[in-house]
């Protein structure tokens, strides 16, 4: 009869254990090639709001009389428009929602407000190339915070890949805008 018991208090040792484990990994989940956590489900949720503005921004840009402006604006939308597609399927792959809150989005570093947004859109010559740049700056230097943020807490290996990806690409373009406003400001 000891034996017995002795087997089953194993038996239920293991079993808590095992819960415990699960509830410890709670903010995990997947195969280890789609382990992810909530920092990985944040950043993409983010980062795909962060990109389509990024592309609004570059669109209006686009009206810019400076060919190296117009250049940048296509190379932003060229860089940011597959990296939403991907982040939109890792969301999927992860059975995550797309959306984020819209308080959530006010506080992401780097997001315009619908003001700033206006006012750029209402700009034009020397004026609207100086506020794009300077503002795109910004809002570069917000997504790299955030591209930080998920190398240093996320789960995912592809997301965290995806997050040196963005840091690197758009640390050479604020370096590139920082350029083109000197020349602006000359």
């Amino acid at each position: 009869m000891r034996k017995t018991s002795m087997v089953t208090a194993v038996v239920g040792l293991s079993l808590l254990a095992s819960a415990c484990s699960s509830a410890t990994n709670s903010g995990r989940s997947g195969t280890a090639s789609e382990q992810h956590n909530e920092a990985d489900v944040t950043f993409a949720q983010d980062m795909i709001s962060h990109h389509k503005q990024a592309i609004e921004m570059s669109e209006i840009a686009s009206e810019s009389n400076n060919p190296a402006i117009r250049e940048l604006v296509r190379q932003i939308e060229r860089q940011q428009e597959p990296e939403i597609e991907k982040m939109e399927s890792f969301l999927r792959k992860w059975g995550s929602s797309m959306a984020m809150g819209e308080h959530h989005m006010a506080s992401m570093p780097g997001m315009m407000s619908e003001g700033e947004l206006e006012e750029l859109r209402s700009a034009s010559g020397v004026s609207l190339d100086r506020m794009f740049l300077t503002m795109m700056v910004e809002h570069h230097k917000g997504a790299m915070k955030n591209a930080k943020r998920e190398i240093e807490e996320g789960d995912s290996k592809d997301a965290i890949a995806l997050a040196a990806s963005i840091r690197q690409a758009q640390r050479s373009e604020v370096e590139e805008m920082q350029q083109l406003l000197g020349q602006i400001n000359s």
